[in-house]
């Protein structure tokens, strides 16, 4: 049916098997069949391909994504199939590379690993769409890849690992500020999820990890956050990245719920030494502080995680956990949050922050891993 075959890769659709191989002879190209088609093979690409050239394939949603490697001019290239209307996109050059080994999915990112000149790669995309630079290299052979976890993004060593997608699922963002001027009106900051939108008091857009992100002069610049609250019956997670301009003399809010003495259910603090995730139960005694270092002129992304089952806190940056405490008793929240400063303390921070994202659940540490 196929005729001279050379490379093949079985994928699922519902309950269709997809057999998308590499063809040689005279019709050398892409070509895909379903096992619930009667009749014939769908072409994809007509293309020349190397000797050796390899084919992986990956279904997401209802478009099957196929890589292969064209040894002859030692490049990557991806095609996707639209299923529903069997439709094919024009194919796209990844990146020079050879010996496809594998796609995979992670939440909302297609992974394609590969060799290339005796080193592995991986290739990611940002949303299923725009394809980034290389994001982890080590000394591997010409062979195929066996498996390989970008969501670790360390470019330092070899990271290789496994996390299975069912496992690193996120749930539905709470609220999300993206920072960036086109959800800044005037001086209100959109919440993409819920509506629970800020005011912005002094704060200026500015270039920042991602787009944009809001500059806090350290005098008097604050975003009031009126109606977000922290879920402390069940749990909370914050995300942020920020960047400071030097290390306090004195402890700063850089976002604080704090409503009273002994009462705060959220609280991201700089101080001498770095930063700090900081929650207050309502009772004495009974704060917790986890801290989480940092340099300064750096972005860093904090995690803040509130495990109410377990009753503790758990604090990450860039990844990495930082350190857990317990709270042993009480819950406050309140609805009352301000980024740059405190509703209750009259110090303000400096620096940058983007991305603020808040959820009504303590996410995983695999979750924090393959937060972007």
């Amino acid at each position: 049916m196929f005729g001279s075959i050379r490379e093949a890769s079985l994928s699922t659709w519902n309950d269709t098997i997809l057999t998308t191989v590499l063809r040689g002879g005279v019709d050398v190209g892409v070509y895909v069949h379903r096992s619930t088609d009667l009749g014939g093979v769908v072409e994809l690409i007509p293309t020349q391909l190397g000797a050796k050239s390899q084919i992986s394939t990956v279904v997401l949603g209802d478009v099957l994504h196929v890589v292969y490697g064209v040894l002859a001019i030692g490049m990557l290239r991806l095609v996707k199939y639209h299923l529903v209307d069997k439709r094919a996109e024009s194919e796209v050059d990844l990146w020079p590379g050879e010996s496809a080994a594998f796609a995979v999915f992670r939440t909302t990112r297609l992974v394609i690993g590969y060799t290339f000149q005796n080193k592995q790669y991986a290739r990611t995309s940002k949303d299923g769409v725009v394809w980034g630079s290389p994001v982890l290299t080590d000394g591997g052979s010409t062979g195929p890849l066996v498996e390989l976890d970008i969501t670790l993004r360390d470019t330092t060593k070899a990271v290789v690992s496994w996390a299975e997608t069912d496992e690193v699922k996120l749930p539905v963002t709470t609220h999300s500020y993206s920072m960036d001027a086109a959800d800044i009106s005037g001086a209100t900051l959109i919440d993409a999820n819920n509506a629970q939108d800020g005011t912005i008091s002094g704060a200026t857009v500015v270039p920042g990890f991602t787009g944009d992100a809001l500059s806090f002069d350290g005098v008097d610049d604050e975003v009031q956050l009126a109606g977000v609250t922290f879920n402390t019956a069940v749990g909370y997670s914050v995300s942020v990245y920020a960047r400071v301009s030097s290390f306090p003399g004195s402890e700063r809010p850089v976002m604080d719920s704090r409503t009273a003495v002994n009462a705060r259910a959220f609280g991201l603090l700089v101080n001498t030494s770095g930063f700090v995730f900081q929650i207050e139960n309502g009772l004495a005694n009974s704060s917790g502080v986890i801290p989480l270092g940092g340099s300064v002129n750096t972005w860093h992304r904090f995690d803040c995680v509130f495990d109410a089952g377990r009753r503790l806190m758990l604090g990450y940056r860039d990844g990495l956990l930082m350190g857990t405490a317990p709270i042993v008793a009480g819950d406050t929240s309140s609805a009352l949050f301000k980024l740059g400063t405190s509703p209750t303390i009259a110090a303000f921070y400096t620096g940058l922050l983007d991305r603020l994202r808040i959820w009504n659940a303590p996410l995983t540490a695999k979750q924090i891993k393959i937060l972007g």
